[in-house]
């Protein structure tokens, strides 16, 4: 079913990303990278979210472990990105050592949803600088 999608997208023109996700047949990087490899198909690949992960002193050896096949990164720390558990300057620094192109999207998870987005957002702006 995953590579029959992933030819559809693909037809479509974009990719089918699978996110590592709690409680999902793809929690960790390791669960990732087995279901995109047991898939095969070029088109299907990794959405890196370093917040789900279930071991957070295992954020880069996850994104290590998927990199070349991730296309999108969700940015998010339960709060503003610079209190949270994720040290995103050194993400950040990691995604471009690694040569990352793709896009980064913020995805704030409290409240007030409007001014937490544009904390987020500033902050991460004001890390890319």
């Amino acid at each position: 079913a995953f590579r029959k999608a992933a030819e559809t997208c693909e037809k479509a023109g974009f990719p089918l990303l699978v996110e590592n996700e709690p409680g999902t047949l793809a929690q960790t990087a390791p669960e990732v990278l087995k279901l995109l490899d047991e898939v095969g198909h070029p088109n299907f690949l990794s959405l890196w979210d370093p917040a789900n992960t279930l071991e957070p002193d295992k954020v880069g050896e996850g994104l290590r472990l998927l990199f070349p096949r991730v296309r999108h990164v969700h940015v998010k720390n339960g709060g503003p990105l610079l209190s949270g558990p994720i040290d995103w300057r050194a993400h950040l620094a990691l995604l471009e050592r690694l040569g990352y192109g793709g896009y980064l999207g913020i995805e704030t998870h409290y409240l007030p949803f409007k001014e937490g987005s544009e904390t987020v957002l500033g902050e991460l702006r004001e890390m890319l600088a």
